[in-house]
């Protein structure tokens, strides 16, 4: 499988909360690091048990544009009440990124980035970071152009 597709299969596994799908993707001696906080989840049986017990899960609509074709995007459904938004998915070698824009149930907004490492043709370690969005400070003006912020 390549790469793509295999991100591309990640992330709607994610998006679908299809634990079951994750189990065949992720690497048996999976890790997934929250540099933010300082936590190391080491295996699927870990991971499965945060998903099992997560709060309140984003919700959203999954958008994955082609690293292949510039500009082209793949539209993959998300069932409620997870949905992983991809804003972009780059690939080289054996590591991948996603950026994506997520809503949780409380209505609090995050950008999140997963820097992902491949091993025997499956997801090895992801380096996850979440990041409110922010309001751009007037003095930046006119340095900068404006573009639309993602929503769901």
């Amino acid at each position: 499988m390549d790469i793509r597709a295999l991100v591309d299969r990640w992330v709607e596994a994610l998006s679908g909360n299809d634990l079951d799908s994750l189990a065949e993707i992720l690497h048996p001696d999976f890790v997934e690091v929250y540099p933010q906080s300082g936590e190391l989840i080491r295996g699927y049986e870990r991971m499965k048990a945060i998903f099992s017990a997560y709060p309140g899960l984003p919700e959203g609509e999954v958008i994955a544009t082609s690293g292949a074709a510039p500009g082209q995007t793949n539209v993959i459904p998300s069932p409620l009440p997870f949905g992983l938004p991809t804003i972009q998915v780059s690939e080289a070698g054996h590591t991948f990124t996603v950026e994506a824009f997520m809503r949780y149930p409380n209505g609090d907004e995050y950008f999140g980035v997963w820097l992902g490492e491949l091993r025997d043709g499956r997801v090895y370690k992801l380096t996850t970071y979440f990041a409110r969005p922010f309001e751009a400070p007037a003095w930046r003006t006119p340095y900068v152009e404006r573009i639309p912020r993602p929503q769901i």
